[in-house]
C-alpha cells in the first residue's frame, strides 16, 4: 500500500487497544508494521471479547469483581475509544471517557465523537475529574 508513510519501517510490540490500533493506522497510510507478539499466548486482542477456556468473559470477569465503571482512554477517539464505550455501555458498565487523554486524526473529528459519546454513551470527563474521582475512592 502506498501513502504518506510508505518506506518507514516500523516495529509494533504494543499489546491491547492502544499499540496494535496504532499499528493499524500506521499500516494504512503505507507504513511496514512488524507486529512482535508475546511466544506462545501472542497479542491478547487476538482474543478479546472472545470466552476463554473457563467460559468466562472479560465483562463476566470484571462483572465478577464488582467492577461497574470502566475509565476509557486512547488515541483515536473514533476508532478504539468509541467501540470501548460502547462495549462497556452494552455489557452494563458504567463508561467514563477521559476527553483529555484521547485524541484522533483530526481535532474535529475528535470533538465531535466526544459530543456524541457524551450525548449517548458514556460520560466525557477530564483528567482532573477522574483524578478527583480515583482520589475519593480510596
Amino acid at each position: 500500500m502506498s501513502g504518506a508513510l510508505t518506506d518507514i519501517r516500523v516495529i509494533e510490540m504494543g499489546t491491547l487497544l492502544a499499540g496494535p490500533f496504532c499499528g493499524q493506522q500506521l499500516a494504512d497510510h503505507g507504513a511496514e508494521v512488524i507486529k512482535v507478539e508475546p511466544p506462545g499466548t501472542g497479542d491478547p486482542m487476538r482474543v478479546w471479547g472472545q470466552e476463554k477456556a473457563d467460559g468466562k468473559s472479560l465483562a463476566s470477569t470484571l462483572t465478577s469483581l464488582g467492577v461497574d465503571t470502566l475509565i476509557i482512554t486512547g488515541v483515536s477517539t473514533s476508532g478504539c475509544v468509541r467501540a470501548t464505550a460502547l462495549d462497556a455501555c452494552q455489557h452494563g458498565f458504567v463508561p467514563i471517557v477521559v476527553g483529555d487523554a484521547c485524541g484522533d486524526r483530526d481535532q474535529r473529528v475528535h470533538e465531535a465523537n466526544l459530543f456524541d459519546l457524551d450525548a449517548k454513551y458514556a460520560d466525557v470527563v477530564s483528567e482532573r475529574e477522574v483524578l478527583d474521582y480515583l482520589a475519593a475512592q480510596k
